[in-house]
């Protein structure tokens, strides 16, 4: 599983790059689309690795921690995006998507390099 959680981190930074250089919507909307999937095996692959590694009661709380992030940043993530790239936008700077992007990509650069030194431990 950690693998697939490590496929599903470098799906989202090739979905979230792809969204910050490219402003055509078919683009947008591709990335946007892989970056659906990469999500989906990012929470079902930390799913079953907190089930894997954990027992009750630590599971429960874990999975309770790990659902509430998941909703928190489903939740604020698109508005706090779209703040930015209106922000962007209205000073003119160019490229406003890059700026709109650039949060959370920087966030999945670090869990990359996360998960790379978690994996790299554990083996």
């Amino acid at each position: 599983a950690k693998g697939v959680l490590q496929l599903g981190v470098l799906m989202s930074l090739l979905s979230l790059g792809l969204m910050a250089i490219s402003s055509g919507f078919p683009t947008q909307l591709l990335a946007r689309v892989v970056l659906g999937a990469a999500t989906s095996v990012i929470f079902n692959s930390a799913m079953a690795l907190i089930m894997e590694h954990f027992t009750e009661p630590k599971r429960s709380e874990h999975l309770g921690l790990a659902v509430g992030l998941g909703s928190l940043g489903n939740l604020a993530g698109p508005p706090c995006m779209g703040a930015l790239f209106d922000a962007a936008s209205a000073e003119g700077v160019p490229e406003p998507q890059f700026w709109a992007v650039l949060p959370p990509l920087l966030l999945f650069v670090i869990v990359y390099k996360m998960l790379q030194d978690i994996v790299s431990k554990t083996e």
